[in-house]
């Protein structure tokens, strides 16, 4: 889809995206239905990280255009089908050339509006359960993926692959005032949006959803035994953005549940969680409610083999 008027002008009859919108908007069927409805014809994992994406991006082009998403021909949904073979709709990234620039921008209001183009994540949102994993995922990715030292390690790198060919760049076509500095300074800009952007956006979350702030969590392990994973992330040092997995802390929000999985190395087991509640310290996977900053140690153990 690049042309908005030109897609929601089709006859959702003939279309199976637009069938679903019309389903939604005019079904009878309780809310169970609707929303396994939706989870039958759409990867939900794969669109909540397509929007957040673009919300963190604050892209100002984007919605009414600028969207793609796609599925494998089949009128058969399998869910037991391989990755991008079940026949549900999945959503790519495209023109990003808007973003980066106001890191001011409420983009997560955008949930609140009910038209076309917002209907899908609007619906979800409503959802309790949906409303939870969409904030825990944004949590999850801002303290890793968008953390601000990684997106701007990546600004630098791609700067200095770059920057060698800039100076041709610019005086072949005119651009930057002719003046190598002020792409520089375009660049540095980029910088300044990675390090602001999280706070805006937490405080955009706040507000939207009506929440009680946020909190710092702080994960201890030993590396060397076992991992963390928190909601959706593994804290472990090939997940982009984690640089400490012995002690790692992330922000997440008052009172939003907390899913955290213990995860030995081959050879030891869990023994334990100190920091939590005495009731589920044995638990291996564990939902936890937080109201302030916490500590939490995952305690594993030498399998004994005798």
């Amino acid at each position: 889809m690049s042309n908005y008027k030109d897609f929601y002008d089709q006859n959702p009859d003939e279309n199976e995206y637009l069938s679903l919108l019309k389903y939604i908007r005019t079904t009878d069927d309780d809310e169970d239905e609707i929303y396994g409805k939706i989870e039958e014809q759409i990867d939900i994992a794969n669109f909540f990280d397509n929007q957040i994406t673009y919300f963190y991006g604050a892209n100002g082009d984007w919605l009414e255009n600028n969207v793609k998403f796609w599925k494998m021909d089949t009128n058969t949904p399998d869910p037991n089908a391989p990755y991008g073979q079940d026949g549900k709709w999945r959503w790519m990234l495209v023109d990003l050339d808007s973003s980066f620039i106001n890191y001011e921008r409420n983009m997560i209001s955008l949930t609140a509006l009910e038209r076309e183009y917002t209907l899908v994540i609007h619906t979800l949102i409503k959802n309790p359960d949906y409303r939870i994993q969409f904030i825990n995922r944004f949590a999850d990715l801002l303290n890793t993926a968008f953390l601000p030292s990684r997106v701007i390690t990546e600004i630098d790198n791609m700067e200095g692959t770059i920057e060698p060919d800039m100076e041709k760049h610019i005086n072949r076509w005119g651009t930057m005032r002719n003046d190598i500095d002020k792409w520089h300074a375009n660049v540095e800009f980029l910088r300044q949006f990675a390090q602001k952007r999280p706070d805006f956006v937490r405080a955009h979350i706040i507000e939207e959803f009506n929440l009680n702030g946020t909190m710092a969590l702080n994960i201890k392990v030993d590396p060397n035994l076992g991992h963390v994973k928190i909601n959706t992330i593994e804290i472990k040092r090939d997940t982009p953005g984690v640089e400490n997995p012995s002690n790692w802390t992330g922000i997440y929000f008052k009172n939003i549940p907390i899913t955290l999985t213990a995860l030995p190395k081959p050879g030891y087991r869990f023994s334990h969680w100190e920091g939590v509640n005495s009731f589920i310290a044995k638990n291996e996977n564990i939902k936890i409610f937080p109201n302030s900053d916490m500590e939490i140690t995952a305690i594993f153990e030498e399998i004994d083999t005798n």
